[in-house]
């Protein structure tokens, strides 16, 4: 039956529904809302009283209240009476211990949800946004944030069966612990005891009884640390009483469709149960479904929203888009406008604002331009295009009219191979480099093709560069090849790392080539002080063309060092260690021989100290490569003497036999002799050579001790001073402007090689040196005004 009403004599009648249309009800009031008579007049449940069903409201059980709210929606908006929020301005929580994700709502209606959520301990609220914590957190101080922290006076914790559990020498993590106090052993126990957040502690720096006591309120991993003592809380019955004595209401309960069943089913309220619903559901039982649509208002800019199982759906209006309809329509991605009109975005479609002569609704619309008005010189060719005119040029003209002579050098491309464009009154010119040829510097010609070098000596180029060089270990010079036996080689190379300067070096790179092995064999004098392992001698690969090396450690192939070598191939880097040190201040001779397998076999004073099999470091001999070899490095200090490179290597024996006398080495394999030597500021020659020979004295050496340490006399002119006209200015002759006496045999100085100086102050100084290396020093000014 269906109750109808008739005003007409205020009296009220029932007749029957018709077949087809069978009773229905349908619900006049929302959730928190109560009708006496089912008709649409609805009041809120009153303060302390929670919705049950569209006509009644339930008391809160147990002296519980719901803080002066009504419409109270369900039994968990009933609270312990005794419970507020305490504020704290500038603080915030760690992000890490949320217990839900964050709502965007106000402050008021964040606390209010804190003090209704018995599992709310705090909340902290910044940007519009609310964030809950289920747990206590340490507290951060944050600009404009409001944390929020729920106390309840009359709520009881009992828990009369834990106890704690000893880990020794175990600690927890650092970045676990909640907070730390100065308590002994007992006391710490005893308060994770009594606190019903904490997990477990830890204690450290035990001293007389007392320490340092860490208190974790989360599970944390162990970690091995002397002396610490770990105490895990290990309880069998917890029991929690909130307002009264409370009692398992959830037994047998929430059994219906719209229960989450991924979730514990039921929660224990006071007096009460609470099923844990679905996601669109809620109510008691969760019979409920939630009206996303009059909850959260959801669509934006006048979009019309319909409900839907824990969703909605925002019918938009036109010119809006997105879930919320919060996102503009773009009309204008991409441009629908034609002959290069303008877009422009409208609330409900586009408009298009068209260039010079362009009509219609996208610009489709041009008019003729080049039957009109033609504004092309006699070198191009008029087309319509987009409401105006294009001129194609012709030949070597360019310009909106053809009026230009073409810049083709305007292409950075226009050159090949680092060619220069330069642009002529019609065309241009390519400015091709060494070895290339042609109107783009296209072609290419050898340059050891024209046989730059001298008959005798062999010529390697690397496409523009090129470099001559001799064999057999022969010297090149401006005359061919000079056969090394003819070369002097009765001296040493000191290195002194007392002054400044480069390392010596080699005047022209040897070439290796065609083969995959390598001998390496010089005498060395070298003193270090404790801890240090200076570099003796290094090889660099260097471009053809090239003499100077880099100097750099990080990318030179061998660095041969006073306790170790470095063995450096494409891809990667092996260690040799000699088991002895070399830079003692006494003479050695040292042997690299690299074979074709891998294998290194080092040989100090014609004793085998060591034999790798298998290097991973293999240098790759077997092709023309251009190498320099490094003397030293600027923290060396001593001799080194007779380097000879061969580019093969020597069965054992013959090796063994060469700290004597190399003649039974076959000269045809020497591609490096005891030669050809760049000296620098810190390297001196010294004749006769001294290799074998401990006695002979060298300054800073124990046995140069007794000997002389007079220091020789050299003076420097008075302080220079001139006006500059130019970005540098020239003090010619300077770099000889000193006075010595007769015990000064080598000179070094700071002078600018080329004696040229910027604007300013500079110091300079000359050193001069006796045959014993003693050295006087003496300092002077440069200024330039």
């Amino acid at each position: 039956m269906e109750s109808s009403s008739n005003n007409v004599e205020s009296k009220m009648k029932c007749v029957d529904c018709p077949a087809a249309h069978p009773p229905s009800i349908d619900p006049v009031c929302p959730v928190g809302f109560i009708s006496s008579d089912g008709l649409p007049t609805c009041t809120p449940c009153p303060e302390d009283r929670y919705w049950v069903n569209t006509t009644y409201c339930e008391p809160c059980p147990n002296s519980c209240s719901t803080a002066g709210k009504n419409a109270i929606t369900d039994i968990n908006g009933c609270k312990d009476a005794s419970c507020e929020m305490i504020r704290q301005q500038n603080k915030a929580g760690k992000d890490a211990l949320w217990g839900e994700a964050p709502r965007v709502i106000s402050i008021e209606a964040c606390e209010q949800y804190c003090f209704l959520n018995r599992n709310c301990d705090s909340i902290h609220y910044e940007s519009n946004t609310c964030f809950i914590y289920y747990q206590p957190t340490l507290l951060d101080n944050k600009d404009g944030a409001v944390f929020s922290k729920k106390q309840c006076s009359n709520t009881i914790f009992l828990d009369a069966s834990c106890e704690m559990i000893s880990h020794p020498n175990k600690a927890g993590e650092d970045t676990k612990w909640a907070e730390t106090k100065r308590l002994s052993t007992e006391d710490c126990k005893q308060y994770c005891l009594d606190n019903l957040n904490c997990e477990s502690i830890h204690i450290e720096f035990i001293s007389s009884g007392s320490g340092y006591c860490f208190i974790y309120y989360q599970t944390t991993m162990l970690l091995d640390k002397d002396g610490a003592l770990y105490f895990k809380k290990q309880c069998s019955d917890t029991q929690l009483i909130s307002c009264k004595n409370d009692i398992d209401d959830c037994t047998g309960m929430c059994t219906g469709p719209y229960v989450d069943p991924n979730s514990k089913l039921c929660k224990d309220l006071l007096n009460d149960y609470q099923c844990i619903c679905k996601a669109g559901y809620t109510g008691k039982t969760c019979n409920d479904e939630i009206n996303e649509c009059l909850q959260l208002y959801p669509c934006e800019h006048g979009g019309t929203c319909t409900d839907k199982v824990a969703d909605f759906q925002c019918s938009c209006r036109e010119g809006w888009t997105g879930k919320r309809c919060e996102t503009s329509i773009e009309y204008c991605a991409p441009s629908p406008c034609l002959n290069g009109g303008v877009c422009f975005n409208l609330m409900d479609g586009y408009f298009c604002r068209c260039p010079g002569g362009s009509t219609g609704v996208t610009c489709g619309n041009s008019p003729e331009v080049c039957s009109i008005i033609n504004p092309c010189t006699v070198m191009g060719t008029c087309k319509d295009k987009e409401g105006t005119a294009e001129c194609n040029c012709t030949g070597e003209y360019a310009g909106t009219s053809c009026q230009l002579i073409k810049d083709h050098c305007s292409d950075p491309d226009m050159c090949n191979n680092g060619g220069q464009c330069v642009t002529k009154p019609i065309g241009f010119e390519c400015e091709c480099g060494d070895s290339y040829s042609g109107s783009t510097c296209s072609m290419y010609t050898d340059p050891c093709s024209s046989n730059p070098c001298h008959d005798q000596a062999k010529c390697l180029s690397n496409k523009d560069k090129y470099m001559c060089y001799c064999e057999q270990g022969n010297v090149l010079t401006d005359n061919g090849c000079k056969d090394i036996n003819t070369v002097e080689e009765n001296f040493d190379i000191f290195m002194d790392r007392y002054i400044d300067g480069m390392p010596a070096y080699l005047k022209n790179p040897f070439v290796s080539h065609a083969n995959d092995s390598m001998t390496i064999m010089f005498w060395i004098r070298v003193l270090a002080r404790p801890g240090e392992n200076p570099v003796l001698v290094s090889l660099e690969k260097i471009p053809i063309g090239t003499i100077i090396p880099t100097f750099n450690t990080s990318i030179q192939q061998l660095i041969v060092r006073g306790q170790s070598a470095i063995l450096r191939g494409s891809t990667k880097t092996d260690y040799i260690q000699y088991g002895t040190d070399v830079a003692d201040g006494k003479w050695h001779f040292m042997v690299f021989s690299l074979e074709p397998s891998g294998k290194v076999k080092l040989f100090i004073d014609s004793i085998k100290k060591t034999e790798y099999d298998r290097m991973s470091g293999i240098l790759n001999f077997n092709q023309y490569v251009s190498w320099q070899v490094i003397f030293g490095s600027t923290d060396t200090l001593g001799r080194i003497s007779k380097l000879r490179i061969y580019k093969t290597f020597f069965h054992d024996i013959d090796i063994y036999k060469t700290k004597d006398n190399t003649s039974h080495l076959p000269s045809d394999q020497l591609i490096q002799g005891w030669t050809n030597i760049k000296l620098t500021w810190s390297t001196f020659k010294k004749v006769p050579s001294g290799a074998g020979n401990d006695n002979v004295c060298d300054i800073n050496f124990p046995n140069c001790l007794d000997d002389d340490r007079t220091k020789p006399s050299i003076s420097c002119p008075d302080d220079q001073i001139k006006i500059g006209t130019k970005r540098l200015t020239a003090f010619t002759g300077l770099k000889n402007s000193y006075n010595k006496n007769e015990d000064v045999q080598y000179v070094n100085t700071s002078v600018h090689y080329d004696e040229l100086y910027a604007y300013g102050s500079s110091n300079e100084v000359f050193i001069g040196y006796d045959e014993a290396l003693n050295y006087g020093i003496c300092r002077f000014k440069v200024y330039v005004k």
